[in-house]
């Protein structure tokens, strides 16, 4: 971890809050610290009749993948506090993303290693069944693999349009979406479900959902293939079944759980 030299940006004197007038310089020099590092700026410093609003900035703390951002704040009591929020290095420019795939009737699952796994009282392996996702990116230039999947994007009349920056498959998703991305694989759609904050309690991340859609009749064979039966696990899961057992198939983490609860939505299975 290092500190930056980011220039401390001062709030004003506790109780005085800075007037319209002044919130455009305060933000666009927050934001000029923010790219630095590529981080994703700030659109505004909230309202005072939210009760809550940003001052100013103390220090950045970044490594190569986040920073973890001190800032002043206004909470609803009028006290000038300290607030703290992670940024992905590069996310000014490459969005987060998570990714549901289906092979006909079926998800793909995946079968990664998480040391965080280990900090929970009544576990003892690093392992965890979820939907492929990619947040901080070493890499910020499109991939094949990218462009193999914008060409196939799907946007129906009135659906939401994908935000710049976003429909980048890299990281932590490069093992299930380079296998479906082989030759063999025909990609039918690809479809963008919207975003959802990565935890609105401290991250400053914006996940984009994607919905893909394969013809892949060899999957397990292609899979192994590639990456060998140790290195990394994909099970071909009937969507149904998913649903039904998620729970027992270890399906819990939040962003594997966001993901299956608007694909359910959108296939039909939760009705109000």
């Amino acid at each position: 971890m290092r500190t930056s030299s980011a220039r401390k940006i001062e709030p004003e004197a506790k109780g005085d809050v800075p007037q319209r007038p002044g919130d455009r310089r305060v933000l666009d020099a927050i934001n000029g610290e923010l790219a630095r590092y590529e981080f994703s700026p700030f659109t505004s410093l909230g309202v005072e009749e939210d009760g809550w609003k940003l001052l100013g900035m103390n220090r950045i703390d970044a490594n190569r993948f986040y920073g973890i951002v001190s800032l002043y704040a206004q909470n609803p009591q009028g006290n000038t506090v300290e607030y703290a929020m992670k940024f992905a290095v590069g996310s000014s420019r490459v969005r987060s993303s998570a990714i549901i795939p289906m092979v006909g009737d079926s998800i793909a699952i995946c079968r990664q290693h998480r040391p965080c796994l280990l900090t929970h009282p009544d576990s003892r392996r690093a392992w965890s069944n979820e939907l492929p996702r990619a947040f901080a990116a070493n890499s910020l230039e499109p991939t094949l693999v990218d462009r193999k999947f914008r060409a196939a994007l799907t946007v129906e009349p009135g659906e939401e349009l994908p935000p710049e920056g976003s429909l980048s498959f890299r990281g932590g998703m490069r093992e299930l979406v380079g296998a479906l991305a082989a030759p063999e694989v025909t990609v039918q759609e690809l479809r963008y479900m919207g975003a959802f904050p990565e935890d609105t309690g401290m991250s400053a991340g914006w996940i984009d959902m994607w919905l893909l859609r394969c013809n892949h009749p060899r999957e397990a064979e292609l899979v192994a293939k590639i990456f060998g039966p140790r290195d990394m696990r994909v099970r071909f899961i009937p969507v149904k079944e998913v649903f039904r057992n998620r729970r027992k198939l270890g399906l819990t983490d939040a962003h594997t759980s966001t993901l299956l609860l608007n694909l359910a939505e959108l296939l039909g299975f939760l009705r109000v």
